[in-house]
């Protein structure tokens, strides 16, 4: 099955140096760029699976790119870089932790307002 996307996770080669403007820019050599995310690279954030990502507006911008970088084409700051397709959908640390915490706290709610009915409902029923 043929994947559709249109976003690339550069897995090597960028380093604490590396800004977001700068991986943009040598990206939009492919083609437009939507959206570049670069996290604070450092070797925690890697083993957690966060690494940084280009989003192009056409399939075929996204194909060039992953392919430029297979063949050892694309460099940053004298390093080469490595790139695959994106793996999970891409959102940004902090809609992440907004999303949990507003579920996380829905949630306790939730089982607090229960266990009240159900104490009430059990002493109802005594």
């Amino acid at each position: 099955m043929a994947s559709t996307s249109t976003m690339i996770d550069i897995i090597d080669g960028v380093n604490d140096l590396t800004n977001r403007v700068q991986l943009k820019a040598t990206f939009a050599n492919f083609g437009e760029v939507e959206d570049c995310f670069n996290p604070r690279t450092s070797s925690e954030k890697k083993r957690a699976g966060e690494f940084p990502y280009i989003r192009y507006r056409t399939r075929q911008s996204a194909e060039d790119a992953l392919t430029a970088c297979e063949r050892g084409q694309v460099f940053l700051n004298g390093t080469m870089l490595r790139a695959r397709w994106r793996q999970a959908p891409a959102k940004r640390p902090a809609e992440r932790l907004s999303k949990n915490a507003h579920y996380d706290l829905s949630d306790f709610r939730q089982r607090s307002r229960r266990g009240d009915r159900e104490s009430r409902s059990r002493s109802r029923d005594r």
